[in-house]
């Protein structure tokens, strides 16, 4: 089956290829082969899917052929200087759609340049109405320290399309940062009723809003029930709760970590089938990485005598749009700016 697949998808980039050799100046054509690349990365040879993106930019700069530049180039390169220039060249020629200036805002969010942002945010909100916009305006305004104003947006992108709570869980966390306590575990409790609930984030961040509260045993009984799978290094006061509630299981928990951190030195040491092909640089990184990683687990009670802080700023983030390349059909997008 396989086999077919790869063969039927060969015919389809050779007809693609053949059409574009018979017109050159084809921007629909070339975006179209461009996507293709970028879709089925695997045929990649030589970065296809960025040089033909390139090549219709280069060829004419449209509102598609450019924006389709800046997006390859922010979300599949990473490159967010490079795209937030070309972007910029793209909302000059006042595209009618969103998808422009939504992705010149989270570029400029990328690059920290929150007021901007803020302007391309509401001038995509007027054109449509998507979660990730309302969502953002809250986060570029609490950035700047609005927090009123990020409160007020957080509210409406929770009661638009929030299917993974994200915008409730942080609009929770800006009350608790505000003071309004009991409003934020009043939220926390509508959002444990709520119908996307099994759908929402990651759980353990959830749940670490009882750690603020002092709530420890709250804290370890949805832990358990999310799973201790969890890394210390990552997940600080969530350890903290079970030390607190459950001593049994938290050094019986550690001692587990610590067993294997050990027995992964021994498999380094006896060149097992998962390290064999490791330098012997490599070798020594990876045992001085665990070996801190046991110092780190040893004396982690001695370092919970006090109890671990949350950094809320750092829980905060902003939502990228997850595609808004022009002629898309995986993602349903526009073909073009219309």
């Amino acid at each position: 089956m396989k086999k077919i697949e790869n063969r039927v998808q060969k015919e389809e980039l050779i007809n693609l290829l053949e059409r574009c050799k018979k017109y050159p100046k084809d921007l629909d054509l070339i975006n179209l082969i461009a996507i293709w690349y970028m879709q089925n990365y695997e045929m990649c040879r030589d970065n296809e899917d960025y040089k033909f993106f390139e090549k219709a930019y280069k060829l004419k700069k449209t509102v598609k052929s450019t924006h389709n530049f800046a997006s390859y180039l922010f979300n599949e390169e990473w490159n967010s200087k490079k795209a937030l220039k070309i972007q910029k060249e793209c909302v000059k020629l006042k595209p009618k759609s969103c998808y422009p200036y939504l992705l010149y805002a989270e570029t400029l969010i990328w690059e920290k340049m929150f007021l901007e942002a803020i302007k391309n945010l509401e001038i995509a909100q007027k054109k449509e109405k998507i979660w990730n916009i309302e969502h953002n305006l809250w986060y570029c305004k609490y950035m700047l320290w609005d927090y009123e104003s990020a409160k007020l947006h957080f509210l409406n992108a929770y009661k638009d399309d929030d299917r993974e709570l994200k915008s409730l869980f942080w609009l929770i966390l800006v009350n608790y940062k505000l003071g309004n306590k009991e409003k934020a575990y009043e939220l926390l409790k509508q959002m444990k009723e709520s119908e996307y609930f099994d759908n929402a984030i990651n759980n353990h961040d959830i749940w670490s809003i009882y750690f603020l509260y002092d709530d420890f045993e709250k804290a370890k009984e949805n832990t358990l029930r999310c799973g201790l799978n969890i890394d210390l290094s990552d997940w600080k006061c969530l350890w903290y709760s079970i030390l607190m509630t459950d001593k049994v299981l938290f050094r019986k928990e550690i001692d587990e970590d610590i067993r294997k951190l050990k027995s992964y030195i021994e498999e380094i040491k006896n060149d097992s089938d998962d390290y064999k092909d490791l330098s012997e640089v490599e070798r020594e990184e990876y045992i001085s990485d665990y070996l801190k990683e046991i110092r780190e687990k040893e004396s982690i009670e001695k370092t919970f005598k006090v109890k671990p802080k949350i950094d809320i700023d750092k829980c905060l983030v902003a939502e990228y749009y997850w595609c808004s390349i022009f002629g898309c059909d995986l993602c349903g997008n526009l073909r073009d700016d219309i």
